[in-house]
């Protein structure tokens, strides 16, 4: 199966399992359950711990591409392109982290206000209840963005993306996965980027049309560290095996 496939075929079967818990749910008569909103409220709290257990890589690197004869000049996070290939390393450090802690906070408030009786099922005033149903999906959110990031920065997958344009603060990009085949995705950043121009992105290996470029993590910074010449040679021998 190919990784496109893989991973529509993985998005529908989790969408199609959300669909039958929550009509499970419903059925049960749960959905509006303050007890059920508390344990609910455990599984966000869940997945930011498991992304702390991953192992991260310090560093990353791309390879920026020679520039060629009549070529318009280009540059990578401030690395100028040359005659030459060039090996840009980063160094990752992590941020926002006060973001993720709004997490565990969310739980603690919700499993509080349960506890004091301030969420009711039944109510003749739901709002409170749907109200913590609507936070606790941001916090879902906040939990499944964290562990995202830190699958790819685990997996540290990268290469050069092409911008192929931005609307406001998202950026359209293509690049080739390793089997040559065309990408691309449309993604938010949060720094300067330039229409036309390369910039660095992180890649799933097992599901290419899953990336993401630096400039849009939440969680994490990348900074250039060191830039060096890459022979041609060392190159052929590396793909040669």
């Amino acid at each position: 199966m190919s990784s496109p496939l893989r991973g529509d075929l993985t998005r529908s079967l989790t969408l199609l399992g959300v669909g039958l818990g929550y009509l499970i749910c419903v059925f049960f008569g749960m959905y509006d359950s303050p007890i059920f909103i508390a344990a609910i409220a455990v599984l966000p709290v869940a997945i930011v711990v498991i992304g702390f257990f991953y192992t991260l890589p310090n560093f990353c690197g791309v390879l920026l591409p020679p520039v060629v004869e009549g070529q318009p000049g280009f540059s990578v996070d401030g690395v100028a392109a040359q005659p030459f290939p060039q090996g840009i390393t980063y160094r990752i450090f992590m941020k926002k982290l006060w973001l993720l802690a709004v997490v565990p906070m969310i739980s603690f408030v919700l499993w509080s206000a349960i506890s004091l009786g301030w969420i009711k099922g039944n109510a003749d005033n739901p709002l409170p209840l749907y109200g913590s149903m609507v936070v606790l999906g941001l916090s879902f959110w906040i939990a499944v963005r964290w562990r995202h990031e830190r699958a790819l920065l685990r997996m540290n997958g990268t290469t050069l993306a092409f911008i192929q344009g931005i609307t406001r603060s998202q950026a359209r990009y293509e690049f080739f996965d390793q089997q040559g085949e065309r990408r691309g995705g449309t993604e938010r950043f949060f720094v300067s980027l330039v229409a036309g121009m390369p910039a660095p992105i992180m890649v799933d290996l097992r599901n290419p049309d899953c990336s993401r470029l630096f400039a849009s993590f939440w969680f994490a910074r990348f900074q250039v560290a060191d830039s060096r010449h890459i022979s041609p040679e060392s190159l052929v021998r590396r793909e040669g095996g």
